[in-house]
């Protein structure tokens, strides 16, 4: 069944989309498989048969650990009526109030906590009863009414795929969530986002190609250019045209405002090795440019946010993620290298083409340009800050400056940059574990992100 399960489905669209992707799961997918999903293809809900399986089963989702709950959907458990793999059945609606006072019959009005909410899926109308996350210090909930075989003050629990009495250890283990109270730490890791970015599979063939055509240009044969004869004076003043010349002083335009050049000297030997001297220096600013913007880009950071299940405080949380497969973090030599960007070399002027020959004038504008205009550094404060380490043997392990997380918030955790050398349709497998010092405990879990292709390019190199 696919369908993102790493934070609560509440709202109608996914409610939604939770019985789209019951009934597009086919005929063969084994009903045994979830501990937090039951369906039923059709039950008529005014009968008895009907509210007493439902409130099983609200019961049986109730009485989970905290943890095993945590796994799915933040806790939550969904009871769908009118869907199966393979279609869509529909029921008959009923008043609300007739459906709840029914359920509270065997639950209890200090029971668990529920509501059933009707989505339309296909035309036909599907009954989807959700059943509040459980929580540390949550006493057992027990049976209030005879239900089919069980008699009142058992306890069901929820297995995977079925509901049953409590065993011994089942009892305990919600005893145990009863006894944790409020000091025991709540909380479940998500990701923000689902996907991460690859490398570039071809980055290699498409530098080099970007090389040889370059080189390609400036080799190709072609007459020299003449640069185009100087204007006529122009009276008046201003910044670029210089001052306006005074009565019997007159000033060579070829020696202050208007360049001169010379022929080119230069053998054909001499301006191949300058054109490969130039393609050197461009490989490797065109590769360091494209490694910066990698490093720089959203999606090629992973992204998680810590969820506060509880209506607590916890202070000094500390969590850890564990990144399975071919995963690496960026090493300080390749990040030193990255600031600042670098500006593409300048073109070798082409052979034939006369060089210019500097004149005042120049020396000037570059003065003035040098002290008005700022050198532009690399900001890359957005993703690499302090906030969180890395240690990379193969895998990777991400452990996070402590935070504070605030109750029933959600908390993003800072992007984490990370080179992913699996192929595009991999699942990462992630797991996690977090610690407070306000609360005891260790809270854990696994998640995943789907390695995709990566949306950079390489720069695009201006036309002759």
């Amino acid at each position: 069944m696919k369908i993102d399960v790493s934070g609560p489905l509440l709202r109608p669209s996914q409610l939604e989309a939770l019985v789209r992707a019951v009934a597009d799961a086919g005929e063969h997918d084994e009903h045994d498989e979830h501990d937090w999903l039951e369906w039923k293809s059709w039950l008529d809900l005014t009968q008895t048969r009907a509210r007493e399986h439902i409130a099983k089963h609200v019961l049986g989702f109730s009485n989970r650990t905290v943890q095993t709950a945590a796994l799915h959907a933040g806790g939550h458990g969904y009871v769908l009526i009118g869907v199966e793999p393979g279609s869509v059945t529909g029921v008959e609606t009923i008043d609300p109030a007739d459906l709840t006072s029914a359920i509270l019959r065997y639950v209890g009005t200090d029971g668990p906590q529920w509501n059933a909410e009707h989505v339309t899926v296909a035309g036909q109308t599907v009954l989807v009863v959700v059943v509040d996350p459980p929580r540390h210090g949550d006493r057992p909930h027990t049976l209030r009414h005879r239900l089919q075989n069980h008699e009142p003050g058992q306890v069901l629990v929820r297995r995977i795929g079925q509901t049953v009495q409590a065993s011994p250890a089942e009892h305990a283990a919600l005893v145990d969530r009863a006894m944790a109270g409020r000091n025991s730490l709540t909380v479940a890791a998500r990701a923000t986002c689902l996907t991460i970015e690859g490398g570039i599979a071809d980055a290699p063939d498409r530098l080099e190609a970007a090389i040889e055509a370059e080189r390609e240009l400036l080799l190709r044969p072609r007459r020299a250019r003449r640069p185009a004869a100087p204007a006529e004076p122009i009276s008046g003043s201003s910044w670029l045209r210089g001052p306006v010349q005074p009565p019997g002083l007159r000033v060579s335009r070829s020696s202050f405002g208007q360049p001169t050049y010379e022929p080119d000297k230069r053998t054909e030997a001499e301006y191949v090795q300058e054109v490969e001297q130039y393609l050197d220096r461009l490989r490797g600013v065109l590769l360091r440019r494209l490694v910066c913007r990698r490093w720089r880009h959203p999606g090629s950071a992973l992204r998680l946010t810590i969820d506060n299940l509880t209506a607590r405080n916890f202070a000094q949380l500390r969590v850890r993620v564990h990144v399975a497969g071919a995963v690496r973090r960026w090493s300080d030599e390749i990040t030193d290298d990255l600031e600042p960007v670098e500006d593409l070399p300048k073109r070798p002027r082409r052979m034939g083409e006369r060089k210019r020959v500097e004149s005042t004038y120049d020396h000037i504008v570059r003065g003035v340009g040098t002290s008005i205009v700022p050198s532009s550094t690399f900001d890359n404060q957005d993703l690499w800050s302090p906030g969180f380490t890395i240690n990379d043997g193969g895998s990777v392990d991400i452990e996070y400056d402590p935070i504070h997380l605030h109750p029933s918030t959600p908390e993003p955790l800072l992007p984490v940059p990370l080179l992913v050398d699996e192929p595009v349709g991999t699942e990462l497998a992630l797991t996690w574990s977090a610690t407070a010092e306000s609360a005891d405990g260790l809270a854990r879990g696994e998640l995943s992100v789907l390695v995709v292709e990566s949306t950079l390019t390489f720069d695009t190199l201006p036309a002759e």
